[in-house]
């Protein structure tokens, strides 16, 4: 399921103009070494099966959605203004995957910082978005 989620995150992501039109792609957990900033990175931060969750019946997963900014080319207003599309495209979204049925994402935790990687400084801006889904009973 989890490939699955990134998948379906990732197609939502991209079926908006607006925002697909400022990113130069969205990769799984890292991007290609020679990646174009700014760029997106989807990641699973956690997950629980409705065993593991005490009282809820669905499965949660939380997806962290980064933004990825070279700060020598771009502002740290980029990495935020395009979390900031993230968010509306997502929070309060519903997914589609086969087989599965999905409460809508919300989005629960903002996050900006800057890191230094091999003398370029990044920014990172985005979420973690929580999502609930359970199996239809057949």
């Amino acid at each position: 399921m989890i490939a699955d989620v990134l998948a379906a995150v990732r197609g939502k992501l991209l079926a908006d103009s607006a925002l697909a039109g400022v990113i130069s792609g969205i990769y799984a957990d890292k991007a290609p070494e020679k990646a174009v900033t700014p760029y997106i990175i989807l990641s699973i931060a956690g997950g629980m099966t409705k065993a593991q969750t005490m009282g809820f019946d669905t499965d949660v997963v939380e997806v962290n959605v980064k933004v990825v900014v070279n700060a020598d080319k771009d502002t740290a207003a980029t990495a935020t203004n395009i979390a900031a599309e993230v968010r509306r495209v997502l929070h309060r979204s519903k997914l589609s995957i086969p087989g599965w049925w999905f409460y809508e994402m919300k989005h629960r935790t903002p996050f900006y910082f800057t890191e230094l990687v091999e003398r370029r400084a990044y920014v990172y801006a985005g979420g973690l978005f929580r999502l609930e889904a359970d199996q239809p009973i057949s």
